[in-house]
């Protein structure tokens, strides 16, 4: 069976709209939430905060991410 995970972005910093310090912790959290869960793809908003959340799980698991546009 697959199985599909949604991930939130972290919290950002208003001004810069990336992710502030408590949201780059969060990020580097879900390594040891998917340290043991087999993963082959990832996907994320082009948005720069969804890609930061999910980087530190593709580079652990040494996967490219599928960035898709906003729709608007």
């Amino acid at each position: 069976m697959n199985e599909i995970y949604l991930i939130r972005h972290g919290l950002i910093d208003d001004k810069t709209l990336t992710l502030d310090s408590d949201g780059i912790n969060f990020a580097n959290d879900l390594l040891e939430t998917f340290k043991d869960i087999g993963i082959n793809f990832l996907a994320s908003s082009e948005t720069p905060r969804c890609v930061e959340t999910i980087l530190p799980v593709a580079n652990m698991k040494q996967l490219n991410i599928q960035i898709f546009n906003k729709i608007e």
